[in-house]
């Protein structure tokens, strides 16, 4: 937590959006950033911070889990929490949309009720954000299947797997679904078989 935390308050007491820290990606700790911005104004709003000069971490006193204000991890922990339950709304919907409604139900159900989904929505992880947009982008190739997909779906596929990227590195995988997505529709389908014909017709002459 402190990786991602510390480098947000630098942010923040600075302004220079350069994390200066890029193990994780940069989008979750703009995320967090977030977070933390919101926790500051709570917290200058009841009187607990003044300036966010008084913010400090382990930046400044070189061990890692320094906070002055221990509110910024309560807020970032109920974004991940947030995101968590977002996330099983979108495995809800798309359990629903390919095996039908029992199947949706039972799918967010499971995800609801994991252990490991559970115990990451309580910390400020990368996994939460990016397993979100991972299945937003999921969510997109499902309706990229259909016999005339709607460029929509390909664009927020697209901003889904860039933000999932964002979150976390090899979140990326995801693309390979979206691709797969593609390539199963009826129209790609038959552009590779009017291809494949051409291969043959080449190869036999």
């Amino acid at each position: 937590e402190p990786f991602v935390v510390n480098p947000a308050l630098r942010i923040i007491k600075t302004g220079d959006w350069n994390p200066h820290f890029q193990i994780y990606p940069g989008g979750f700790i703009y995320l967090q950033t977030l977070a933390a911005s919101a926790s500051a104004v709570q917290m200058a709003g009841t009187g607990e911070l003044a300036y966010t000069t008084d913010l400090r971490s382990g930046l400044e006193t070189k061990y890692l889990w320094t906070i002055s204000h221990p509110k910024v991890y309560l807020f970032g922990r109920f974004l991940a929490a947030l995101l968590g339950a977002l996330t099983t709304v979108v495995v809800w919907r798309i359990g629903h949309l390919v095996y039908g409604p029992t199947a949706g139900v039972v799918s967010g159900f499971l995800l609801a009720f994991s252990p490991l989904a559970v115990a990451l929505s309580t910390i400020i992880g990368t996994d939460n954000p990016a397993t979100l947009f991972m299945m937003l982008a999921v969510l997109a190739s499902v309706s990229i299947q259909s016999e005339r997909p709607p460029r929509l779906a390909y664009l927020a596929a697209g901003v889904s797997v860039g933000i999932a990227i964002g979150m976390k590195y090899n979140a990326g995988i995801v693309l390979l679904v979206v691709l797969l997505a593609h390539l199963l529709t009826p129209r790609a389908q038959r552009k590779l078989r009017d291809l494949a014909v051409v291969l043959a017709a080449m190869t036999g002459a």
